[in-house]
């Protein structure tokens, strides 16, 4: 697994959308914020922990996702 497969597999399990939809929407964010390790192989044991780790926190996750979309929501794209 990548970075990206598990930021999608956990983003997916705590919203409710699709691993399609939320794919979508890293790659959108990925062609604005290029860079970072999002194609970085994890070994197999490495990737089972983090996943486990991610949804031992996955109240905190949803609380981020939805201040996040309440954040943007929000912003009038004034100064």
């Amino acid at each position: 697994m990548t970075y990206q497969e598990i930021f999608i597999q956990i983003i997916s399990e705590v919203s409710g959308k699709s691993k399609q939809e939320t794919g979508e929407l890293l790659s959108a964010f990925r062609k604005t914020h290029p860079g970072g390790k999002w194609d970085t192989p994890i070994p197999d044991k490495d990737a089972e922990k983090l996943l486990n780790d991610l949804r031992g926190e996955a109240p905190g996750i949803l609380a981020w996702l939805i201040k996040s979309a309440m954040d943007i929501a929000g912003h009038t794209g004034t100064a």
